[in-house]
Order: structure tokens, then sequence, then C-alpha cells
């Protein structure tokens, strides 16, 4: 979480779009967060657990504590998202066009998976058509 918001830090600093970028990330993050999580994904459940008072109702506690649990991802999403590189990349692989589905955007996918630590996310995503990665 420290080194997370960190990065956030510097990220604002350092890009005039930062601030939009981590808005669209949060988006994509709570998204991704309100659907049922693949089994694959191993990080949030482990954090949801890590964090949860003794006390504390478990199906409360995941909402409550959506944005602390998700917040590494969102950073390293708007990270990404503010990216000049991966911009003009994302443009030139859609040929400027909106694409059907995410699959059409393989390194799109591609990096997002490796900068979120999480190799089976591409194939995950490559078929949706909506939500605010999508668009």
């Amino acid at each position: 979480m420290i080194e997370a918001q960190r990065r956030h830090i510097r990220l604002l600093h350092r890009s005039p779009i930062a601030a939009r970028a981590f808005e669209v990330a949060r988006a994509v993050t709570n998204s991704w967060w309100d659907q049922p999580w693949p089994v694959e994904e191993r990080a949030w459940p482990a954090r949801l657990k890590a964090t949860r008072p003794d006390d504390a109702d478990p199906d409360w506690w995941k909402v409550a504590a959506r944005d602390l649990v998700t917040y590494p991802e969102t950073v390293a999403l708007a990270r990404l998202l503010a990216g000049h590189h991966l911009q003009q990349r994302t443009v030139a692989a859609s040929g400027g066009h909106l694409p059907y589905r995410l699959g059409e955007l393989p390194a799109l996918l591609a990096e997002l998976a490796h900068e979120l630590q999480r190799p089976w996310l591409a194939h995950h995503l490559a078929a949706d058509t909506h939500g605010p990665l999508f668009w």
C-alpha cells in the first residue's frame, strides 16, 4: 500500500492526465471488484482477509474495504493509462477505430496482465465488449 501511494504521488506530479487516469482506473477496478472473482485471483481475497477486523462482518467488510484492497492495482492501471506510449500503441493497434472486443488489442491486454501481475488477466478480459476499460 505504501509503495502504491508513492507511485501514485509520483504519477500525479509527472503527468497532467494522472488524476483522470486514476478515475478511469478506479472505475475499472471497481467493476472487476463487483464481478465474481476468477479462481486465479489470489491477491484481493488475501488482502481482504488480512485487513478485516476480527469483529467485522465479512460481507460488510468486502464493501467497505474495496478501495483499500484494490488500490495497488488501481495505481498500476492508472500509470498505464496515463502513459503516452501505451495510448499511441493502442490507437495504432486499433487502426483508429473502437474495437469490437478487448481481445482485438492483445498488446494492451498483455501489458495489463504483466503490470498487474496477473498472467491470466489477458485471457479473462479478451471477450469484454463493454465496461470502463473497454470504453
